[in-house]
């Protein structure tokens, strides 16, 4: 099967009304459908083979390379929700060698429903993106209750295809403009930087190719002072962090499977100029679930050498 799907660009007066939509998950969302969603989610977080394409695809080399560690809670559900509870980790690790970069997640839940019943959730991320911004391969993997409800491998090129190998051979068409995960942070960033209020991007992170390419919309608020953290438990350790010292911005971003007129779901972010999140709030129509950063560790930096390796002896 193929997919093929683009997009237009969009006027920023019809990006604002978008960005007021409700989402479509807020009619109610099964709990194997939520362990989807997170899945989803979880690879949504934004090189350039020329120059003369940086603008348009800035490259993910200036993010820093670290290691973050989430506390989730539910924030908010709706009227008539069944969830009582919810605790969870969500971690993030960024890192980078001479050709590549690496971003791996993790999230686990950890549901109490409204009658006493326990509910478990797990999802896995691996995603490789090549320094040119036209390479990616992904690993995703889904748990529900300890039995798997998504398992997504594939290779992706622009312009070309998504080749899914897992969990059926399916090809999805990318166009140029298509952002991997963390180019699209990049690009977002990018756009922050620039004073840009308003964002659209076309997205391809590895799951669900029914619905893939994503297109995102973008609102933009900000900069903010490293100094200015809005989290009123925030450690006085953490926050004295140096990694934590740069300008951040509130990007609230709505996604739109391939065929959706209104938005799937959404992501709230508070991240920093170097692509630190130091807060997430998902929204998924019928609950919302807050990640909060509670550690940050930095890897060590890369080092690359430019000259041609001496040959084998």
């Amino acid at each position: 099967m193929q997919c093929n799907s683009s997009r237009p660009n969009i006027p920023a007066p019809v990006l604002r009304r978008r960005l007021n939509q409700p989402f479509k998950l807020s009619a109610g969302t099964s709990i194997v459908g939520l362990c989807i969603a997170i899945a989803t989610l979880i690879t949504h977080f934004p090189v350039s083979a020329e120059t003369t394409n940086r603008a348009e695809h800035p490259s993910p080399e200036n993010l820093a390379a670290h290691k973050a560690i989430y506390e989730v809670n539910l924030a908010a559900q709706s009227s008539g929700g069944t969830i009582d509870h919810v605790s969870g980790m969500l971690t993030i690790d960024i890192s980078q060698n001479c050709s590549s970069t690496l971003m791996t997640q993790s999230m686990s839940l950890r549901m109490t429903m409204s009658d006493g019943t326990p509910y478990y959730s797990a999802g896995e991320y691996f995603g490789l993106e090549h320094k040119g911004g036209d390479e990616y391969e992904f690993q995703i993997n889904t748990l529900s209750n300890g039995i798997e409800v998504e398992h997504y491998i594939g290779t992706a090129a622009r312009p070309g295809l998504a080749e899914f190998s897992a969990p059926a051979q399916t090809n999805v068409s990318l166009s140029q403009d298509v952002n991997f995960p963390l180019h699209h942070l990049a690009a977002t960033l990018a756009a922050a930087q620039r004073g840009e209020d308003l964002f659209h991007a076309s997205y391809f992170g590895g799951v669900q190719p029914v619905h893939a390419p994503y297109a995102i919309d973008a609102r933009i608020d900000g900069p903010f002072a490293a100094q200015d953290w809005h989290q009123p438990d925030v450690d006085s350790e953490l926050a004295a962090d140096p990694l934590l010292s740069e300008p951040w911005w509130r990007i609230d971003s709505s996604f739109y499977g391939s065929q959706s007129i209104s938005p799937d779901y959404g992501i709230f972010q508070e991240v920093q100029a170097n692509g630190i999140v130091r807060q997430f709030l998902f929204d998924y129509g019928q609950i919302k679930l807050m990640a909060k950063l509670r550690s940050v560790s930095p890897h060590p930096p890369m080092v690359c050498d430019e000259r041609d390796p001496a040959p084998a002896p």
